[in-house]
């Protein structure tokens, strides 16, 4: 019975280091971004977007991220995002509860830096009222 047990903890020290997480191999969206809110209102907000991958939590081409979003007048609005290739999830939330969450595809832009447009919505963000966001990286 001991021998069992020691091969079968040999097996499993050899096969760690096959059974690894893989790496992440996708785009990194890191960065500022300056950014457009647009609402179905007609209502434009300026506002700064920052994104920093967590390479750890990230593996493939699945990317997971820290946002910030700075609206003028506003708290910073905290959250995360994900990604896929070049769509991405994003949510944000201000410290009162207020949250968005919105949908993008990232693209190079002709300057070769990441740009998107997302679609958002929350309940309670910018009076209910669903919108457009344009943002560019600096």
């Amino acid at each position: 019975m001991k021998r069992i047990g020691a091969g079968l903890l040999l097996a499993l020290a050899l096969a760690g280091p096959a059974m690894a997480r893989p790496v992440f191999s996708g785009p990194d969206f890191s960065g500022q971004y300056a950014c457009r809110f647009l609402d179905v209102g007609g209502r434009e907000q300026p506002a700064n977007l920052m994104l920093r991958l967590r390479p750890e939590q990230s593996r493939e081409v699945h990317g997971a991220y820290d946002l910030r979003l700075d609206l003028p007048g506003r708290p910073s609005l905290k959250g995360h995002a994900a990604a896929r290739k070049l769509e991405m999830a994003l949510h944000y939330a201000a410290p009162g509860g207020e949250a968005a969450t919105g949908i993008a595809t990232l693209r190079k832009t002709k300057a070769r830096r990441w740009g998107f447009s997302s679609f958002y919505y929350g309940p309670g963000f910018m009076g209910g009222v669903p919108g457009l966001k344009e943002c560019r990286q600096r």
